[in-house]
Protein backbone atom coordinates (compact mmCIF):
# COMPACT_ATOMS: atom_id res chain seq x y z
CA UNK A 1 0.00 0.00 0.00
CA UNK A 2 2.94 2.35 0.88
CA UNK A 3 4.49 1.52 -2.67
CA UNK A 4 1.36 2.71 -4.19
CA UNK A 5 1.33 5.88 -2.56
CA UNK A 6 4.55 6.30 -3.25
CA UNK A 7 4.38 5.90 -7.06
CA UNK A 8 1.21 8.20 -7.11
CA UNK A 9 3.48 11.10 -5.62
CA UNK A 10 5.97 10.64 -7.66
CA UNK A 11 3.66 10.61 -10.86
CA UNK A 12 2.32 13.69 -9.66
CA UNK A 13 5.41 15.77 -8.94
CA UNK A 14 7.10 14.86 -12.37
CA UNK A 15 6.11 17.42 -14.09
CA UNK A 16 7.59 19.50 -11.15
CA UNK A 17 10.86 17.61 -11.59
CA UNK A 18 10.88 18.31 -15.34
CA UNK A 19 14.03 20.84 -16.30
CA UNK A 20 13.24 23.52 -17.33
CA UNK A 21 14.18 24.95 -20.89
CA UNK A 22 17.62 26.52 -21.07
CA UNK A 23 18.49 29.58 -22.50
CA UNK A 24 19.73 28.47 -25.61
CA UNK A 25 16.45 26.37 -26.21
CA UNK A 26 14.38 29.37 -24.99
CA UNK A 27 16.36 31.69 -27.46
CA UNK A 28 15.33 29.07 -30.13
CA UNK A 29 11.82 29.21 -30.01
CA UNK A 30 12.12 32.87 -30.26
CA UNK A 31 11.04 33.63 -26.10
CA UNK A 32 13.78 35.98 -25.72
CA UNK A 33 12.25 37.79 -22.55
CA UNK A 34 12.03 34.53 -20.93
CA UNK A 35 15.92 33.57 -22.54
CA UNK A 36 17.03 36.58 -21.38
CA UNK A 37 15.63 36.23 -17.56
CA UNK A 38 16.57 31.96 -17.92
CA UNK A 39 20.23 33.28 -19.10
CA UNK A 40 20.90 36.09 -16.37
CA UNK A 41 19.58 33.76 -13.85
CA UNK A 42 21.99 30.96 -15.26
CA UNK A 43 24.50 33.94 -14.65
CA UNK A 44 27.65 32.36 -16.24
CA UNK A 45 29.38 33.16 -20.07
CA UNK A 46 26.96 30.58 -21.89
CA UNK A 47 23.77 32.64 -20.14
CA UNK A 48 24.75 35.33 -19.89
CA UNK A 49 25.31 34.85 -24.01
CA UNK A 50 22.37 33.62 -24.73
CA UNK A 51 20.79 36.71 -22.32
CA UNK A 52 22.91 39.04 -25.16
CA UNK A 53 21.87 37.59 -27.67
CA UNK A 54 18.02 37.37 -27.05
CA UNK A 55 18.14 41.20 -26.20
CA UNK A 56 19.92 42.38 -29.17
CA UNK A 57 16.92 40.17 -31.20
CA UNK A 58 14.28 41.53 -29.45
CA UNK A 59 15.81 44.88 -29.91
CA UNK A 60 16.38 44.34 -33.83
CA UNK A 61 12.26 43.03 -33.85
CA UNK A 62 11.68 46.36 -33.12
CA UNK A 63 11.43 48.76 -36.36
CA UNK A 64 12.34 51.97 -34.07
CA UNK A 65 16.21 51.56 -33.09
CA UNK A 66 16.83 52.02 -29.27
CA UNK A 67 19.43 52.85 -27.89
CA UNK A 68 19.12 52.46 -24.55
CA UNK A 69 17.81 48.43 -25.38
CA UNK A 70 21.27 47.98 -27.35
CA UNK A 71 23.21 48.95 -24.43
CA UNK A 72 21.17 46.07 -22.08
CA UNK A 73 22.18 43.47 -24.82
CA UNK A 74 25.76 45.32 -24.51
CA UNK A 75 25.97 44.63 -20.54
CA UNK A 76 25.29 41.10 -21.22
CA UNK A 77 27.86 40.05 -23.77
CA UNK A 78 30.32 42.22 -21.37
CA UNK A 79 29.27 40.47 -18.64
CA UNK A 80 29.35 37.00 -20.66
CA UNK A 81 33.21 37.82 -21.93
CA UNK A 82 34.54 38.95 -18.53
CA UNK A 83 32.94 35.17 -17.19
CA UNK A 84 34.77 32.98 -19.97
CA UNK A 85 37.50 35.69 -21.64
CA UNK A 86 38.36 32.88 -24.48
CA UNK A 87 34.63 32.33 -25.68
CA UNK A 88 33.94 33.68 -29.04
CA UNK A 89 29.88 34.12 -29.66
CA UNK A 90 29.74 37.07 -26.58
CA UNK A 91 32.59 38.96 -28.36
CA UNK A 92 30.90 38.67 -31.32
CA UNK A 93 27.56 39.67 -30.33
CA UNK A 94 29.47 42.88 -28.69
CA UNK A 95 30.73 43.35 -32.00
CA UNK A 96 27.34 43.52 -33.60
CA UNK A 97 25.69 45.65 -31.00
CA UNK A 98 29.04 48.32 -31.16
CA UNK A 99 28.04 48.66 -34.93
CA UNK A 100 24.20 49.14 -34.31
CA UNK A 101 24.99 51.30 -31.65
CA UNK A 102 27.05 53.07 -34.22
CA UNK A 103 24.42 53.31 -36.73
CA UNK A 104 22.55 55.15 -34.08
CA UNK A 105 24.82 58.07 -33.17
CA UNK A 106 26.50 58.14 -36.32
CA UNK A 107 30.16 57.49 -37.50
CA UNK A 108 31.92 61.12 -35.85
CA UNK A 109 30.40 60.08 -32.36
CA UNK A 110 31.03 56.47 -32.86
CA UNK A 111 34.68 57.05 -33.58
CA UNK A 112 35.27 59.56 -30.97
CA UNK A 113 33.99 56.50 -28.15
CA UNK A 114 36.06 53.86 -30.62
CA UNK A 115 33.78 51.72 -31.20
CA UNK A 116 35.44 50.25 -34.54
CA UNK A 117 38.45 49.33 -33.02
CA UNK A 118 37.16 47.81 -30.32
CA UNK A 119 35.04 45.68 -32.22
CA UNK A 120 38.34 44.65 -34.29
CA UNK A 121 39.59 43.67 -31.51
CA UNK A 122 36.60 41.49 -29.98
CA UNK A 123 36.78 39.89 -33.09
CA UNK A 124 40.82 39.05 -33.49
CA UNK A 125 40.49 37.42 -29.85
CA UNK A 126 37.63 35.58 -31.30
CA UNK A 127 39.34 34.45 -34.19
CA UNK A 128 42.53 33.63 -31.97
CA UNK A 129 40.71 30.80 -30.05
CA UNK A 130 38.19 29.89 -32.78
CA UNK A 131 39.57 30.26 -36.04
CA UNK A 132 36.31 28.41 -37.55
CA UNK A 133 33.32 29.84 -35.83
CA UNK A 134 31.37 31.23 -39.09
CA UNK A 135 29.32 33.82 -37.18
CA UNK A 136 33.36 35.05 -35.91
CA UNK A 137 33.97 34.80 -39.36
CA UNK A 138 31.44 36.62 -40.70
CA UNK A 139 31.68 39.56 -38.47
CA UNK A 140 34.60 39.93 -39.65
CA UNK A 141 34.01 40.14 -42.80
CA UNK A 142 30.77 42.79 -42.46
CA UNK A 143 33.42 44.90 -40.02
CA UNK A 144 36.00 45.04 -42.89
CA UNK A 145 32.68 46.35 -45.58
CA UNK A 146 31.17 48.39 -42.72
CA UNK A 147 34.68 50.64 -42.06
CA UNK A 148 34.96 50.96 -45.02
CA UNK A 149 31.47 51.61 -46.00
CA UNK A 150 31.41 54.41 -43.82
CA UNK A 151 34.93 55.99 -44.33
CA UNK A 152 35.95 55.20 -47.74
CA UNK A 153 38.70 52.97 -48.52
CA UNK A 154 41.72 54.63 -48.25
CA UNK A 155 41.08 55.98 -44.66
CA UNK A 156 39.71 52.21 -43.57
CA UNK A 157 43.29 50.68 -44.59
CA UNK A 158 45.22 53.69 -43.00
CA UNK A 159 43.00 53.69 -39.87
CA UNK A 160 42.40 50.24 -39.43
CA UNK A 161 43.84 47.99 -42.39
CA UNK A 162 40.00 47.41 -43.32
CA UNK A 163 39.56 46.55 -47.02
CA UNK A 164 36.49 45.13 -48.92
CA UNK A 165 38.74 42.07 -50.35
CA UNK A 166 39.33 41.10 -46.68
CA UNK A 167 35.81 41.09 -45.96
CA UNK A 168 34.52 38.85 -48.98
CA UNK A 169 37.65 36.79 -47.88
CA UNK A 170 36.04 36.54 -44.29
CA UNK A 171 32.55 35.79 -45.53
CA UNK A 172 33.49 33.17 -47.69
CA UNK A 173 35.85 31.28 -44.80
CA UNK A 174 31.94 31.54 -43.06
CA UNK A 175 30.22 30.20 -45.90
CA UNK A 176 32.84 27.04 -45.90
CA UNK A 177 32.98 26.68 -42.01
CA UNK A 178 29.25 26.47 -41.69
CA UNK A 179 27.85 25.73 -45.54
CA UNK A 180 23.89 25.54 -44.78
CA UNK A 181 24.06 28.36 -42.17
CA UNK A 182 21.69 31.23 -44.02
CA UNK A 183 23.22 34.00 -41.26
CA UNK A 184 26.73 34.41 -42.63
CA UNK A 185 25.11 34.98 -46.09
CA UNK A 186 22.57 37.52 -45.11
CA UNK A 187 24.61 39.43 -43.69
CA UNK A 188 26.84 39.42 -46.94
CA UNK A 189 23.85 40.59 -48.61
CA UNK A 190 23.38 43.22 -46.17
CA UNK A 191 26.71 44.12 -46.15
CA UNK A 192 27.33 44.42 -50.00
CA UNK A 193 24.43 45.99 -50.59
CA UNK A 194 25.08 48.82 -48.41
CA UNK A 195 28.32 49.74 -49.69
CA UNK A 196 27.64 49.17 -53.66
CA UNK A 197 24.36 46.90 -54.87
CA UNK A 198 25.50 47.33 -58.68
CA UNK A 199 29.15 46.49 -58.60
CA UNK A 200 28.14 43.45 -56.42
CA UNK A 201 24.89 42.58 -57.90
CA UNK A 202 25.63 39.17 -59.00
CA UNK A 203 27.01 38.04 -55.52
CA UNK A 204 23.73 39.28 -53.48
CA UNK A 205 21.78 37.72 -56.02
CA UNK A 206 22.85 34.32 -55.50
CA UNK A 207 23.33 35.13 -51.01
CA UNK A 208 19.56 36.21 -51.37
CA UNK A 209 18.54 33.12 -53.36
CA UNK A 210 20.48 30.94 -51.10
CA UNK A 211 19.28 32.41 -47.89
CA UNK A 212 15.24 32.88 -49.28
CA UNK A 213 15.51 29.03 -49.87
CA UNK A 214 17.57 27.67 -47.12
CA UNK A 215 16.28 26.24 -43.56
CA UNK A 216 16.19 28.64 -40.57
CA UNK A 217 17.45 27.26 -37.16
CA UNK A 218 15.99 29.88 -34.82
CA UNK A 219 12.72 31.84 -34.98
CA UNK A 220 15.01 34.85 -35.46
CA UNK A 221 16.18 33.17 -38.60
CA UNK A 222 12.99 32.86 -39.74
CA UNK A 223 12.55 36.62 -39.76
CA UNK A 224 15.57 37.06 -41.00
CA UNK A 225 14.32 34.93 -44.16
CA UNK A 226 11.43 36.75 -44.37
CA UNK A 227 13.28 39.82 -44.71
CA UNK A 228 15.40 38.08 -47.58
CA UNK A 229 11.76 37.16 -49.16
CA UNK A 230 11.14 40.75 -49.23
CA UNK A 231 14.28 42.07 -50.59
CA UNK A 232 14.66 39.12 -53.26
CA UNK A 233 10.80 40.85 -54.40
CA UNK A 234 12.10 44.53 -54.72
CA UNK A 235 15.43 43.02 -56.14
CA UNK A 236 12.83 41.11 -59.01
CA UNK A 237 11.11 44.35 -59.44
CA UNK A 238 13.90 46.64 -59.74
CA UNK A 239 13.01 48.86 -57.03
CA UNK A 240 16.03 50.27 -55.88
CA UNK A 241 14.45 52.46 -53.39
CA UNK A 242 12.73 50.87 -51.73
CA UNK A 243 15.29 47.82 -51.37
CA UNK A 244 18.09 50.03 -50.18
CA UNK A 245 15.47 51.68 -47.78
CA UNK A 246 14.66 48.18 -46.16
CA UNK A 247 18.82 47.17 -46.01
CA UNK A 248 19.36 49.98 -44.08
CA UNK A 249 15.86 49.52 -41.72
CA UNK A 250 17.07 45.50 -41.16
CA UNK A 251 20.64 47.45 -40.30
CA UNK A 252 19.42 49.82 -37.85
CA UNK A 253 19.67 53.13 -39.25
CA UNK A 254 17.47 55.58 -37.88
CA UNK A 255 14.72 57.40 -40.31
Amino acid sequence: MKRGWIAAALIIAAPCLAQAPSPRALYIAGQYDAAIRAGYAQHDSEGLTEAARAALAKERLDKNPCLSCLKIAEAYARAAIAADPKAALPRVYLAAILGYEARIIGVLAAEAKGFAGEARDNLKIALRYHPHNAFALAAMGGWNIGVVDGGGAMLADLMYGASTEAGIAYYHKAFAADPTSIVPRFEYVLSLSSLDRTHYASQISRALELVAHGTPRTAYEKVMQGQAHQLLALWDQANWSDYQRLVHQIQGYPD
